[in-house]
């Protein structure tokens, strides 16, 4: 098997034997499975249905892939807690139900509306998530809006799969990047060239502002190795690809991601450097998204709401170096702008519109949009 498979169902606990045979590792759920830790009063929203709901059947070849999963459910102390569902309450998000590629057979092609009854009574039944309306069809796709605002129900998509009675159905946070979907931009782009275990993501993710975030796959992850499945989110975390372990991020709230992005900007700048945030690790925005400096929010480029400020931006480059930038700038004699230096690129903000259009219309020769 060249890609890594679409999980299988493993009814009740793992059965020991079969992981002893797969790997010396010991057993990814040596833990207790417990949502609350008496000794140290953390709670571990999810983690008991983790063992309730049953374990992925493992492949040999793809131990590592499916290794711990059990540690993408991390401890949080009732102040925490009331962190998450604070934000959450504030954040529009969409859950997303489908079925991977790999499941598809030719003769036979499955519809994630056949399964739109046990997925709202199973999340319902294990979870206590319900959705306002209950799940909508999208394509080849159900989306659901959440009403409850709850740590679990925060939690339910951790994963990034749902085992039915004879089926694993994908389950994530809907894609935040799209213009028409009115969902709040609560999402990060990820990528590592070295494997971080989910403790030490998170710990990088808390210095840098946050107190909880969601690992989640990308539409497309196996490429030319097989079917373009979505990952579990372990398996993003295990298992690179590209050169690279890389996956999105999910927050609990849109502003929980622009601070996280805020300080890691700084940290990457050398302002505040973090020891939690290893150097390997890269934080981006959404692909069809900006960040607007002052004032370390994200916006959209082609929304309605963000026109005023376009107006104010040009962005320049390629550039070699921050220091050709600055030079480039420094000749322009204009008032000096907000500099946001990514890579060979700066996105220049300044207080007026007319400002960014002198200086657009002055040079030359550029693209047909002042930002991209």
């Amino acid at each position: 098997m060249l890609y890594p498979p679409t999980p299988s169902y493993q009814p009740g606990p793992p059965d020991p034997t079969q992981h002893s045979q797969d790997s010396t590792d010991p057993p990814s759920h040596e833990e207790d499975l417990d949502e609350y830790d008496a000794n140290t009063a953390l709670q571990f929203p999810g983690l008991r249905n983790l063992c309730d709901e049953g374990q992925p059947i493992l492949y040999r070849t793809m131990t590592m892939y499916w290794e711990r999963e059990a540690h993408l459910f991390q401890g949080f102390t009732p102040a925490e807690i009331t962190d998450i569902e604070q934000h959450f309450s504030e954040t529009m998000v969409r859950i997303q139900f489908s079925i991977n590629p790999s499941l598809q057979q030719p003769d036979n092609p499955l519809s994630i509306v056949n399964f739109r009854k046990e997925i709202e009574t199973i999340c319902e039944e294990r979870f206590g998530l319900t959705f306002h309306g209950g799940l909508s069809e999208h394509g080849q796709q159900l989306l659901g809006t959440p009403i409850q605002r709850t740590a679990l129900a925060w939690a339910v998509p951790r994963r990034g799969y749902l085992f039915l009675r004879d089926i694993s159905v994908v389950m994530l946070y809907q894609y935040a990047g799209v213009l028409s979907n009115g969902l709040s931009y609560h999402q990060l782009e990820y990528r590592n060239r070295s494997k971080l275990p989910p403790a030490d993501i998170l710990c990088a993710l808390r210095a840098l502002g946050a107190t909880d975030a969601i690992v989640q796959s990308y539409s497309r992850m196996s490429g030319a190795h097989g079917p373009r499945d979505h990952w579990a989110a372990i398996g993003c975390v295990n298992w690179p690809t590209e050169g690279n372990y890389r996956f999105r991020l999910v927050f609990p709230s849109q502003t929980m991601a622009e601070t996280v992005y805020a300080n890691y900007r700084l940290h990457a700048a050398g302002t505040n450097r973090l020891d939690q945030v290893p150097p390997s690790m890269k934080l981006h925005p959404l692909r069809d998204l900006s960040w607007d400096n002052p004032s370390s929010t994200f916006f959209h480029p082609l929304s309605l709401s963000a026109t005023k400020l376009v107006a104010t931006k040009v962005r320049i480059g390629p550039l070699p170096t921050p220091a050709d930038i600055l030079e480039a700038l420094h000749g322009s004699q204009l008032p000096s702008p907000d500099v946001d230096i990514i890579d060979d690129y700066a996105t220049l903000t300044f207080d007026s519109p007319s400002l960014a259009a002198f200086l657009w219309n002055a040079s030359g020769p550029h693209g047909t949009t002042r930002l991209y």
